[in-house]
Parts: C-alpha cells; sequence; structure tokens
C-alpha cells in the first residue's frame, strides 16, 4: 500500500529528532498511533499530523459530494 502524504520534519533539541512519518488512506487507528508517537517525542507537533490528515480526507469527502 503506497502512503498518501509523508511528513518530514527536523525537530530541534539535543538528538536533532527526525520525524519520518507516513499516513495511510486507509486506517484511522495509524493515524492515532502515529500521533501519539508524535506527541512522545515533541507535543508541539503532533497538530502536523492530524491537520494533514483531515487536509487529505476532507478533500476524498469533498470530491464525492
Amino acid at each position: 500500500m503506497e502512503p498518501t502524504l509523508r511528513i518530514r520534519e527536523n525537530l530541534p533539541g539535543p538528538e536533532d529528532l527526525l520525524i519520518d512519518a507516513e499516513i495511510w488512506m486507509h486506517d484511522s487507528n495509524e493515524l492515532h498511533d502515529l500521533a501519539e508517537t508524535i506527541v512522545n517525542r515533541q507535543e508541539r507537533f503532533a497538530w502536523m499530523v492530524v491537520d494533514a490528515w483531515l487536509t487529505k480526507h476532507g478533500q476524498l469527502l469533498i470530491d464525492k459530494e
């Protein structure tokens, strides 16, 4: 299965954390797991996952109408 979107973000910090996350279109449980992982690493970047998912799925819903 192909990822619908990739998020890559360099996070400031002592270890220069890198988030390289794939959001899968078919499974919202994977989104939850991904958001939880990001929140555990760096809270302020968790919104990126939710925003990206809503943008993608919101557009799909609009296109279907």
